[in-house]
């Protein structure tokens, strides 16, 4: 089974799903993956955030913000006409904001976001 997971994710190189898996569950996984020797598996899953020890990634106030726009917006020029500024000041705070989550692309971010309780999920 694990074997397969591993072909799943070399293959896709999705790891989306695995970021809301409950902490204590994420770090059996990664044992697992390891004592398989899927090294390159695991080290992807564990980038930047990814696993923490609980506490929410340090966002500035303005990151928050843009990160909470993400959630509400389509589109980064309506996030810049929202908070006042350019639409490459913006870009640069999302760079942050997905670096600090450990995300690759917007769905990452958001996703992440709400596991950490940093925005309300859309249930909410």
């Amino acid at each position: 089974m694990i074997g397969q997971l591993v072909s799943v994710l070399r293959a896709s190189g999705q790891r989306l799903a695995l970021r809301l898996i409950p902490d204590a569950d994420l770090r059996a996984l990664l044992a697992t993956l390891r004592r398989e020797g899927a090294d390159d598996v695991a080290d992807s899953i564990t980038g930047p955030s990814v696993i923490e020890s609980g506490d929410r990634p340090a966002l500035t106030p303005r990151e928050l913000a843009v990160l909470r726009a993400l959630a509400r917006s389509g589109s980064v020029n309506d996030i810049a006409a929202e908070l006042y500024v350019s639409a490459n000041t913006v870009k640069s705070q999302l760079r942050s904001v997905y670096r600090k989550l450990g995300a690759r692309n917007r769905d990452e971010a958001l996703a992440a976001a709400i596991h950490r309780h940093l925005i309300p999920s859309s249930r909410e």
